[in-house]
């Protein structure tokens, strides 16, 4: 069986949808920022725009890919490893409970000062 073909330019869809985001924001910001055509066109800054749109466009796209990708269903299965904090030696069976000195004596009760008297 063939894989179809958006599986198989997994890359070059994205990288080529943020090379064209990335040109067009180069000559908008070249053409934008020269502030008319009796000056000279500002080339810095249109790289600048176009290295920026191309990275924030790349990330963007390999996100929505990740979040597409579903997970392999092996890893729902468990695989030997504790599950729960309880179940690992020394783990949390064996931490005391921070109310358990304060069960005695009821919330509301007034605490006595328990320094000798002079």
């Amino acid at each position: 069986m063939q894989t179809p073909w958006y599986k198989r330019d997994a890359v070059k869809i994205p990288l080529l949808f943020a090379v064209i985001a990335g040109v067009v924001a180069g000559v908008v910001a070249t053409i934008a920022v020269s502030g008319g055509s009796a000056n000279p066109l500002r080339v810095n800054v249109g790289l600048i725009a176009f290295g920026v749109a191309f990275i924030v466009s790349l990330v963007v796209a390999a996100m929505l890919q990740m979040v597409e990708k579903p997970n392999d269903p092996e890893l729902g299965q468990g695989s030997g490893i504790h599950r729960r904090a309880a179940d690992i030696p020394g783990g949390a069976q064996n931490v005391p409970d921070p109310r358990a000195h304060h069960a005695h004596r009821p919330e509301h009760a007034p605490v006595e000062d328990e320094r000798p008297e002079a």
